[in-house]
Formats: structure tokens, C-alpha cells, sequence
């Protein structure tokens, strides 16, 4: 039976209702976050009673540190924290069938619940003309991997711009307020991501080459200014835009944009093991003081 890797976020969880849900060292964090693992526990075990065989799940927001591991699912595997390579932020991923995307959000420059891609610096962004979503960039990560997208949750925007962009998947909606109760909620996501295994028309997904990509900055032209001359792209007012051969091309220059300098990508290795220390110390903390 299918092995599945799950990518996990915070944005579209159930027990995330705000922006400051999102953020680290707010007063409903713990709650977050455990509403998150409980959103993740409750995928699992739906996965596994279907007869999946092997879960790995990639905690994949802000510091790569929000599911309490103490209440997770010891069946699966959990992956805390991000690599450089050979996957970027991933780091290896061989051996797994299927990717489900659990609880995402719809792309910078959209409607949709707490909309941004990669980080909300980024106003906008489009590759060959269209609106770009991090579901994209994770689906296509794991290509090589001959991994296929099979499930996303999200918002209601996320869920149809994910179908846009991405072939035959299934999708599950999480809007905000919820309508239900998070039991509801969390049982019909559980059930519908489960519903996904039978999904035999989905295929491995690259998003290709060559791109042209303009991405606009939302503090303006002086930050347009900062990404061009660190760079060497060009810039009009806010706007930077470059070009890219290949996917990888792609991926690693919009993560350069969104989250380095040069100085830190010459030191990455040192700010990457301090960034997960960063990511223990704040998870362990709340979990100690649960708040």
C-alpha cells in the first residue's frame, strides 16, 4: 500500500484563526499548535487504517518546529526543522508514493485566508504570468522523487488555485470562521484525505521551464531596492523580475529573495543549525509552560 509523505503548515489548520495564530510567541501558540498535531494525528490514523503502510510528515512552517512531538502520532514519522539539500527546506525524501499538502494557504496577491507565498514580504508573484502557489514548489521539489500530489487542505482560494495549477488533485476546504465544530472539521478532513489514496489519475509534478518571474515587494521600492542590489536583478519601482532555465534554478532563487542575503547563503550551513535551535528552544518552552 502507499507510503505518504504530508507536508504540514499552520495557516490552513482548523485551530488557526488569525495572522497572530501564524506567529511565534503569542499568547495562543501552545493551542495552535496542538491543534495542528491533533489535525495531523487525526490524518494519520485515517491513513493508516486505510492500509498506508509508512507516514513521514514534514513540519513545514516558520521554523519548521509547531507539532508537539510528545502528542504525535508515534506511528509516522516526524521531520522538525529544514535542510539545505538535496531537497530544498525537505532534505531527503526517497522511498514515498504520494504527497498531501495538509493545511495551506492561498498564494500572495489573492483573496483567500492569510494569503502569501513563502513569505509575506512578497506582495506578489508570477511566473510565466500566472500567480505562483507554494503548493507548486513543494509538488515540484519532489519530482525527481517520482512523488505524486495527491491531497491539499486549505482555504477555499487555496483550494482552487491549487486545482489550477496542479492535475487531478484532491482538495479539502477550511474556511474561516468554521462552520463546524473542529471534531467535525477534523474528522471530515481526516476522511476526505484518506478518500485520496483511491485518487489513480494524479501523476508526479514539475512545473517547467524556462520562467519568467515578476515579483513585487509589499514594504515597496526601497525593498525592491535592497533584493536588486543584493542580487543583480532588475528592479522597476517595486518590482523585481528575473529568469530561470530550470525548476531548481527557480526554487533556489526565490528562496534567496524571500529569506537570504549573500552573507547569509555564504554562512548557511551556521544560520540554518541556529535557526533550529531557534525553532527547538520556542517549541519546547511552550510545550513545558503550555502557553
Amino acid at each position: 500500500m502507499k507510503s505518504v509523505y504530508i507536508i504540514a503548515d499552520i495557516e490552513g489548520s482548523l485551530g488557526c484563526s488569525s495572522k497572530s495564530d501564524s506567529q511565534l510567541f503569542t499568547t495562543r501558540r501552545y493551542e495552535v499548535c496542538k491543534n495542528l498535531t491533533e489535525d495531523i494525528n487525526a490524518v494519520c490514523e485515517s491513513l493508516f487504517e486505510n492500509g498506508v503502510e509508512r507516514i513521514r510528515v514534514k513540519d513545514f512552517h516558520r521554523t519548521g518546529y509547531n507539532i508537539l512531538e510528545r502528542y504525535f502520532n508515534k506511528r509516522a514519522e516526524l521531520d522538525q526543522g529544514f535542510a539545505i539539500g538535496p531537497i530544498p527546506g525537505v532534505g531527503e525524501a526517497a522511498g514515498f508514493d504520494v504527497l498531501m499538502m495538509i493545511g495551506l494557504h492561498a498564494a500572495s496577491g489573492t483573496s483567500g485566508f492569510l494569503p502569501h507565498t513563502l513569505t509575506s514580504q512578497l506582495a506578489t508573484i508570477r511566473v510565466n504570468g500566472r500567480i505562483l502557489t507554494e503548493a507548486e514548489l513543494f509538488a515540484s521539489s519532489l519530482y525527481e522523487e517520482n512523488i505524486t500530489p495527491i491531497f491539499f487542505s486549505g482555504c477555499s482560494a487555496a483550494c482552487e488555485q491549487v486545482k489550477s495549477a496542479i492535475a487531478d488533485i484532491d482538495t479539502f476546504a477550511i474556511d474561516k470562521p468554521l462552520v463546524k465544530s473542529l471534531a467535525e472539521m477534523r474528522k471530515e478532513l481526516a476522511m476526505a484525505a484518506a478518500k485520496a489514496l483511491k485518487n489513480d489519475k494524479a501523476s508526479p509534478f514539475c512545473m517547467k521551464g524556462p520562467f519568467e518571474v515578476t515579483l513585487s515587494m509589499r514594504e515597496g521600492e526601497k525593498a525592491a531596492k535592497k533584493i536588486k542590489d543584493a542580487w543583480g536583478f532588475s528592479q522597476n519601482k517595486n518590482e523585481i523580475a528575473f529568469e530561470a532555465q530550470t525548476f531548481n534554478e527557480l526554487y533556489w532563487t526565490m528562496l534567496r529573495i524571500a529569506y537570504m542575503s549573500p552573507f547569509i547563503e555564504k554562512h548557511i550551513r551556521f544560520f540554518m543549525g541556529l535557526f533550529k535551535l531557534l525553532g527547538r528552544a520556542e517549541i519546547f518552552a511552550r510545550t513545558v509552560l503550555k502557553k
